[in-house]
């Protein structure tokens, strides 16, 4: 049977992901740090579902490299790789602490970065993978009170879009999907209170994902605000932009 890895998946984006490739007859792989939240996303799949879900409570700001060796060893059906798990600090940078923004570093560029190198050759192995990187529309600017999350994303599409053209001769794809805001606990991450409008249903970006996944385009911009801010991020100063999204921030 095949199988989908999802990393950050008992909350958010991440549980309605699981819910979709599940609902679609692949056997799961989910990985978080959260033990209880996966144990009760399983418990629920499996009334729903006829399929196998193995869940690995890991911190990936930890030891990657052997982890990923270690999943890669003990599964020999994966046909999709699903780097969903990222953090966030919405503050301003003199309030930032050092040990946050290095575990932003590692979980939302580092763990990604290793995962995607190391699911990309047993892919290539295989003749056939989907990268599935999660990116955001925060990717196209910089942002103020924002930087860090913001400045992580642009490496995520950057770093997809260019795999993608090594590895497609192998049958082997990576997307980027750049999202709108979505309803998660990104906020528990922000210490100042944000002025943003209500995010998208993470279940309709789960569909969405989903039905594109198949594509060769490296990047794609999901919901009409990402696709908006895609066009202003190349009419207007990037200056601008980043002072009206810190101004949401403040």
């Amino acid at each position: 049977m095949k199988q989908c890895v999802i990393t950050g998946a008992s909350l958010g984006l991440g549980r309605s992901l699981s819910k979709k490739y599940a609902s679609m007859g692949y056997s799961l792989i989910l990985i978080s740090r959260n033990k209880d939240n996966l144990e009760k996303l399983k418990e629920e799949l499996l009334k729903e579902y006829k399929i196998d879900i193995d869940i690995i409570p890991y911190d990936l700001t930890n030891e990657t490299i052997i982890f990923s060796k270690e999943i890669l060893n003990s599964y020999s059906n994966i046909e999709v790789l699903i780097n969903n798990a990222g953090m966030g600090i919405a503050d301003s940078i003199l309030y930032h602490d050092p040990i946050d923004e290095e575990k932003l570093i590692d979980l939302n560029i580092k763990a990604l970065t290793i995962l995607s190198i190391e699911f990309a050759k047993y892919f290539k192995e295989k003749g056939y993978g989907r990268i599935i990187n999660i990116s955001s529309v925060g990717s196209m600017m910089p942002g103020a009170y924002i930087s860090s999350y913001y400045a992580s994303k642009a490496y995520v599409s950057s770093f997809t879009y260019s795999i993608n053209l090594e590895l497609k001769q192998y049958n082997v794809y990576a997307v980027a999907f750049n999202l709108p805001r979505i309803d998660t606990d990104f906020d528990l991450h922000a210490k100042r209170k944000s002025k943003l409008k209500k995010g998208k249903n993470p279940m309709i970006i789960a569909n969405k994902i989903y039905k594109k996944m198949n594509s060769k385009k490296g990047i794609i911009n999901i919901g009409l605000s990402t696709k908006l801010m895609n066009l202003l991020s190349h009419i207007f100063p990037k200056s601008l932009i980043s002072k009206c999204i810190g101004s949401k921030l403040k």
